[in-house]
């Protein structure tokens, strides 16, 4: 991938890989991390991120007027283990609320960044910011490149 900076009014570009962020915002619109832009109604379950060893799901349900729908909730599986980042800020953990932050075990940490965004970083490098109600933010690192499937 090409990571482009703007210096003193000229852009600089490079080949280095960076980071990219997927997302899903609102009644929900959609971004790959490739930079893709869409909006996607639907009321079920999609694969945000779908790899062997782990998976990250965005629950939507009917919101507002219309055939518009939300995200309502998180789902990461990873080393055998399902966290549930929902709705207000719940968090389960294998099914069990975590009623404070920070949590730390088995290589994810989970913890509030401020009081509108809930972050878990995982054991491979992917993080994910919730704000509770209908934003999510995942950033992958560059060794995922071409290698997830989903949304």
């Amino acid at each position: 991938t090409l990571s482009s900076t703007c210096v003193n009014g000229g852009w600089q570009c490079t080949k280095k890989r960076c980071e990219a962020t997927c997302s899903a915002i609102g009644d929900p619109h959609y971004m790959t991390f490739d930079g893709k832009r869409f909006d996607f109604m639907g009321q079920c379950s999609y694969y945000m991120i779908y790899d062997p060893n782990f998976d990250i799901i965005n629950d939507n349900i009917k919101c507002g007027h219309g055939e518009a729908s939300c995200t309502k909730s998180i789902t990461i599986h990873i080393n055998g283990h399902q966290i549930k980042m929902d709705h207000n800020h719940q968090l389960f953990v294998d099914g069990e609320e975590i009623t404070s932050t920070p949590y730390e075990n088995n290589g994810i940490k989970i913890y509030m960044v401020s009081s509108l965004f809930m972050k878990a970083e995982l054991s491979n490098g992917i993080t994910i910011l919730w704000d509770g109600r209908t934003r999510a933010y995942i950033t992958a690192p560059p060794e995922f490149i071409n290698k997830t499937q989903g949304i």
